[in-house]
Formats: C-alpha cells, sequence, structure tokens
C-alpha cells in the first residue's frame, strides 16, 4: 500500500467519523425541537451522508401552527423561543425565521423553517449542495444560464410557471424531469459547476 493510499484510507475515515458526530449532534436537537414541530429533519449533504471537505450541520423544519383570533393557523413562535433558549451561549449569525444560523463549540449550524409540506421536497434539493448549485437552480436559462424555463421562478421554495401557477412537486425526479433535465446526482451537485450541470439537460 503507498503513502497515498493510506492518506485516502485515513482521509476516508476522518469524513466518516465527522459525518457520524454531525448526525448524532443533529439528532440531539432534533430530539429536543420535535415537540413543537410538525416536521423537521437534517438537510444538505448531511441528509445524503456526503461530507465533502467542511461541516456544517443543516436542518429544515415546519414549525406547529395555532390559530390567530380569525381561527386562521399562524406560525407557532414555540420552537423559534426553545432554540434560541437551547443555543443561547452559542455565537449566532442569524436569529429570525425562516433562517437560523449559529457557531456551535465544533460545526457551523444552519436551521431553514418552512410555512408547510408543500415546500418540503424543493427546500431539500435547493439545500443538497454547495451555494453556487442553489443558485443556479433558482435562476432562469436567460439569467446567466440558471436551471429554470424562461418565466419559470422559485419563490418560498415553491416552482411556479411562466403563467405564475405553483407546480406541485413530490419528489426529485419529478422536479428535475419539470425542469428538462436528468437528476443530477449528489455528488456532481457537489463538484460541479453551472456549464456541467447542463449538460444534464433532456434534449
Amino acid at each position: 500500500m503507498t503513502d497515498s493510499d493510506i492518506h485516502s484510507l485515513n482521509h476516508k475515515s476522518a469524513s466518516y467519523g465527522v459525518l457520524e458526530d454531525c448526525l448524532s449532534e443533529a439528532q440531539v436537537l432534533i430530539s429536543i425541537l420535535e415537540k413543537t414541530v410538525d416536521k423537521i429533519d437534517v438537510t444538505g449533504q448531511l441528509k445524503h451522508r456526503y461530507i465533502n471537505g467542511h461541516s456544517r450541520i443543516e436542518l429544515l423544519a415546519i414549525p406547529k401552527t395555532t390559530p390567530n383570533m380569525f381561527g386562521e393557523p399562524r406560525l407557532s413562535t414555540e420552537m423559534h423561543h426553545l432554540l434560541i433558549d437551547t443555543v443561547k451561549d452559542l455565537a449566532w449569525i442569524k436569529d429570525n425565521p425562516p433562517d437560523y444560523e449559529w457557531q456551535g463549540k465544533r460545526y457551523l449550524w444552519k436551521l431553514t423553517t418552512l410555512e408547510d409540506e408543500s415546500q418540503w421536497t424543493i427546500a431539500q434539493i435547493i439545500h443538497s449542495g454547495p451555494t453556487l448549485f442553489s443558485q443556479w437552480l433558482q435562476r432562469t436559462e436567460t439569467h446567466r444560464g440558471g436551471a429554470l424555463p424562461w418565466g419559470y421562478s422559485i419563490q418560498h421554495y415553491t416552482l411556479f410557471n411562466n403563467n405564475e401557477k405553483p407546480i406541485a412537486i413530490n419528489s426529485e425526479s419529478e422536479f428535475f424531469e419539470t425542469l428538462g433535465y436528468l437528476p443530477i446526482p449528489l455528488k456532481d451537485r457537489s463538484d460541479g459547476y453551472p456549464q456541467y450541470w447542463r449538460g444534464f439537460k433532456l434534449v
């Protein structure tokens, strides 16, 4: 076995250790917040059990709703207050919905809140790669070579067509097919770039 082989094995072992550590820490916070949310889960590369050179724990959550004075549902602030109290001694980067970010003792954390289940699939996809991939997904083809067909947009994790009508998306494959693409594998999302991603476009 060469020195290069040993280095590669050590790197994979270290990455696996970080992955398991991140998943363990994420589960602790999920167990604390789960009574205040309708749904919560890890997202980003951690969701796909993949670590690529950085250690960040990302979560998605749908806070529970409570009726307002007119009986209409509104997002409860219970999760917000419990989260703030739970990590009050750490350095906050953002502490207002829909995004929360803070520096933990070992890892950078990000929690994104959604309004309802209809946003879940697209939110998972947008958070599944680096910032460049997320930005590319939300730009049109005529705007710096993005992934969206002309007239389409993504607002609040909802896909709208060129008639400004929302399109229900229930899976990754359905999302990419709607944009006219083959599903882009996770590794290619992380290591690729816009010109490369456009190679997955259906002819």
